[in-house]
């Protein structure tokens, strides 16, 4: 057993395992990230050991305060921490990449107009021998964007978002760039008038929850690999009839689509 000298930082002289299972005592990647960028450069690689390192922007806001709850000013400052998070945890990449243990980062965070280009940046830039998982929320998604930046992205979730032009609905228009990776997508209390799959090659799962459109909620032109879509819509009335057989008619690979309508399962 090697002793340390008097006076020695007997934490810094720790393993990296152990490290890691005292940064993920402290809550995942937001406080390793904070705590490691203060002592030392080998100190700043360790969240790049954690097996899911998951930032959101949610870490930045007030404790209990919802994102719909927060003004603009309070959001940009929220988004501003967010980015100069995921900014520092991509800066510090260990040189040989492939001795991380991180394979996916999730990102959640608000895609607000003026944080964008700052997105697109990080999304673009941190890709290299990662795949990410973001879960954008807001009212105006850049999802063109966001699938163009990161085509290692495997999953994105959309929550709450929706766009609203003299008070009707817009339609979302999927379509994946060349060689993307998106495997997954969840759209989850988004009131577009159609979710327009038009391009997404390897997607294999979809889950579609609470929609208010006129009729079917997507339309599946583009995803010859899907395996499985889930519908959920939790309204007291489904007051939109529509053909599930037409809706179903374009996914040749379909295997199990369950179906949650008032709570009621039907496979």
């Amino acid at each position: 057993m090697e002793l340390l000298p008097p006076g020695a930082d007997r934490l810094i002289a720790l393993p990296d395992d152990v490290l890691v299972l005292i940064l993920e005592k402290l809550g995942g990647a937001r406080e390793a990230i904070r705590a490691c960028s203060l002592v030392s450069r080998r100190w700043s690689q360790l969240p790049w050991l954690l097996q899911e390192p998951k930032i959101s922007v949610g870490d930045f806001t007030p404790r209990g305060t919802e994102l719909y709850e927060l003004d603009a000013a309070e959001l940009g400052r929220a988004m501003g921490a967010f980015c100069r998070a995921v900014s520092s945890f991509l800066s510090n990449a260990p040189e040989a990449t492939a001795t991380a243990t991180a394979r996916c980062l999730s990102l959640e965070f608000f895609l607000a107009k003026g944080c964008l280009p700052t997105v697109q940046r990080l999304l673009g830039g941190g890709e290299e021998g990662q795949r990410a998982c973001s879960s954008p929320s807001g009212r105006r998604p850049g999802v063109a964007a966001v699938l163009g930046a990161c085509r290692r992205l495997e999953r994105l979730a959309l929550r709450h978002c929706h766009r609203t032009s003299g008070g009707g609905g817009e339609a979302l228009v999927i379509n994946a760039p060349p060689g993307s990776a998106l495997r997954e997508l969840v759209l989850d209390m988004c009131f577009y008038t159609l979710a327009v799959l038009r391009s997404a090659p390897r997607l294999t799962r979809l889950t579609c929850g609470m929609w208010a459109a006129g009729g079917a909620p997507l339309s599946l032109t583009g995803v010859p690999c899907l395996e499985m879509l889930v519908l959920a819509n939790g309204a007291s009335q489904l007051s939109w009839p529509f053909m599930l057989s037409k809706l179903l008619a374009d996914a040749t690979n379909l295997r199990r689509s369950p179906l949650n309508f008032e709570s009621e399962e039907n496979r």
